[in-house]
């Protein structure tokens, strides 16, 4: 059976995203019907383009990722148009704490009120955001889409009812896309990829202190006493120039690479092609993307122990654990792999066979349909 779906895609001052858009694409290749709303701004001017090709209607509206009144007010009003211009919608599928009210207001004089579903795309780092965001999930929806256990966990601890949480990894790669991507050949120059000595230890997000890229280049330090290889820094953000400023206060200047930020459509063919060994230094997680997408590529997984990463991470199997800060260990384990190439790829195999059986859109999107079966027929 086929549902009139209603997705709001947009993250706070992107917009329309890549993963919301896969997951519309997902959605719509198993014969449902999706209208995607967002702000007017988006991650890659392609994305519309692609919602188009596959017959994914996109409306628009200014502030639905705002906390304010009056953004509250007149998005709740354009939702309401789009429920009245659209006909019936069995499912509205938003993105978190900040649609909530919007949504709320918007369906609370239709006589045939859609369900309502958020994904818990991020968890706020204070007390207080957190009881916001509890009171949110509580009151304005039907059903919360935890990534992985360990945000369900913390929900349930912040008096979310536990029968209101479903744990579906939605933002798992899509292996048919990712597997034609890594195929497809990039300009390596972009990235100043084009001259990289192996092997390639990479790690990529946005440069954010939770991020603790400083960990990995202490890591990196420590390695290139002893093995010469190549650094890859992808991404950017504010700690960007600090950060080049400690591989030069490190000198491992000349070992490391930064990229500037990869683009989704790139990071298959980067990972399966460029990379040897994953590595991810990260403070806060829920369940990365980054990480899943790694593994799709067969590469092993050096990660700290945080959040949702010890559901995919498997210490020893696919990768390796290592605790926060700990930059001496997260050392020792990629000199482990580099010391035992054999295991690495044994290890990069038993990831990418994991994504295959438990970690990837298609299976998620099966959970999310029966999701949508149970709560409009419940």
């Amino acid at each position: 059976m086929g549902y009139n779906i209603l997705l709001i895609g947009s993250s706070s001052g992107i917009g329309l995203t890549f993963h919301f858009t896969r997951l519309a694409v997902a959605l719509k290749r198993l014969g449902n019907k999706v209208v995607v709303l967002s702000d007017n701004k988006e991650q890659y001017a392609n994305l519309p383009k692609e919602l188009n090709r596959h017959g994914i209607k996109r409306c628009t509206t200014d502030g639905i990722d705002d906390p304010d009144i009056m953004s509250m007010i007149r998005c709740a009003g354009d939702i309401r148009k789009i429920l009245r211009r659209e006909g019936n919608f069995d499912i509205i599928h938003a993105g978190g704490v900040k649609h909530g009210v919007k949504v709320h207001l918007a369906t609370q004089i239709l006589n045939n009120r859609p369900k309502t579903l958020a994904t818990i795309g991020s968890l706020p780092g204070s007390r207080i955001g957190m009881g916001i965001a509890s009171i949110s999930y509580s009151l304005f929806y039907d059903k919360c889409i935890a990534l992985c256990n360990y945000t369900r966990e913390r929900l349930i601890k912040w008096g979310i009812n536990p029968s209101k949480i479903c744990v579906i990894p939605l933002f798992a790669p899509d292996l048919e896309w990712f597997d034609k991507a890594k195929k497809v050949k990039i300009n390596l120059e972009d990235y100043n990829l084009e001259d990289v000595t192996k092997p390639v230890i990479f790690y990529a997000a946005s440069h954010f202190h939770h991020k603790g890229f400083p960990y990995y280049l202490m890591a990196a330090s420590t390695i290139l006493k002893k093995f010469d290889a190549t650094f890859v820094v992808g991404g950017k953000g504010p700690l960007t120039n600090s950060l080049k400023n400690l591989t030069e206060k490190l000198g491992i200047a000349r070992h490391v690479v930064f990229t500037g930020w990869i683009s989704n459509y790139h990071i298959p063919y980067v990972l399966s092609n460029i990379a040897d060994i994953c590595v991810s230094t990260s403070l806060v997680e829920q369940l990365p993307s980054y990480i899943m997408e790694c593994m799709a590529a067969g590469k092993p997984v050096v990660a700290s122990r945080v959040g949702g990463v010890p559901e995919i991470v498997i210490n020893g199997v696919n990768g390796y654990l290592v605790p926060l800060h700990d930059y001496a260990e997260t050392a020792q384990r990629i000199m482990d792999l580099l010391s035992n190439p054999e295991k690495a790829q044994e290890m990069g195999a038993a990831g990418r066979k994991m994504i295959e059986k438990e970690f990837n859109m298609k299976l998620s999107i099966l959970k999310l349909l029966k999701l949508y079966e149970e709560s409009v027929k419940g």
